[in-house]
């Protein structure tokens, strides 16, 4: 069998609700892994807050993080870094223009996470570290690699109007939500993911996707074998994704890759053989 890529979102894909990795979901994985199959974090979070769960998995394979941003190996110094920033400036003269429209902030740089305002949900999200509170013009002092903003629904055309005017940083929204973000244009999961099968030597054919929201969709595009998760937040449907039969609480990847991954390539865990 060749070698597949499995790549893999983080949040409503591998985790579950209490954002941990299913006993199940965990053994498939690392049987993967041990049977020469690639498996790739790709997520909106840093690095920081992807390592604990790639070293339990016990991956060996490149990560994508901050949708796209940054994208490397940690255990291959060879492979080839892909790196994008979002200038300083840019961030900060599009809050300036946005005062009054943005009512919450959050971006992230190599080592610092800055929040505008403190909220105890976002403590799973930032585990990691303390973040830095406050007005973004006083405490914002590096380029960054993200930039999340929440606003009224009323205010989404402005603020899209304002972001989009630092080409190439180009503004999307959320499905289902109140965020969006800043990205660089023709940068997502799905860019690094086709760079890291021309790296690696892997067709579009052997490459497996599971995502579950939109910032997932040109990684999926990216796959040969795409699957969205049944809990996910899309109301459309990509052409040719195959919806998991479970979702994330409840080993959707497990399943579905026992499905795809002959019996004796998952021996070890002493599954049935799924056709």
């Amino acid at each position: 069998m060749n070698k597949k890529l499995i790549a893999l979102d983080m949040d409503g894909t591998l985790l579950n609700s209490k954002h941990q990795i299913t006993n199940k979901t965990k053994e498939v994985l690392q049987t993967a892994i041990k049977d020469g199959h690639i498996v790739v974090i790709s997520s909106g979070r840093p690095w920081r807050a992807i390592k604990d769960y790639y070293e339990d998995l016990g991956c060996n394979g490149p990560v994508i993080t901050l949708n796209g941003m940054h994208t490397f190996n940690p255990c291959d110094s060879s492979f080839k870094e892909l790196k994008y920033i979002l200038k300083k400036d840019d961030v900060l003269d599009i809050v300036d223009r946005a005062k009054g429209i943005i009512t919450d902030l959050c971006s992230e740089s190599e080592s610092q996470t800055y929040l505008m305002f403190r909220k105890e949900y976002l403590n799973a999200y930032f585990p990691y570290m303390r973040p830095i509170y406050g007005d973004f013009k006083e405490i914002l002092k590096e380029d960054v690699y993200t930039a999340i903003f929440d606003c009224n629904a009323k205010d989404l055309g402005k603020l899209e109007e304002i972001a989009n005017s630092h080409y190439p940083i180009k503004w999307r929204k959320w499905c289902g939500s109140s965020y969006s973000e800043l990205y660089i244009d023709g940068v997502n999961k799905g860019s690094c993911l086709k760079y890291i099968q021309e790296q690696l030597g892997i067709k579009k054919e052997d490459t497996i996707a599971f995502g579950d929201s939109v910032n997932d969709l040109e990684m999926l595009n990216e796959a040969g074998v795409r699957y969205l998760m049944s809990n996910t937040n899309l109301e459309i449907i990509p052409e040719d994704a195959i919806i998991t039969e479970k979702d994330n609480n409840n080993d959707g990847i497990a399943i579905e890759l026992e499905k795809m991954l002959p019996a004796n390539e998952i021996s070890e865990l002493h599954f049935d053989d799924i056709a």
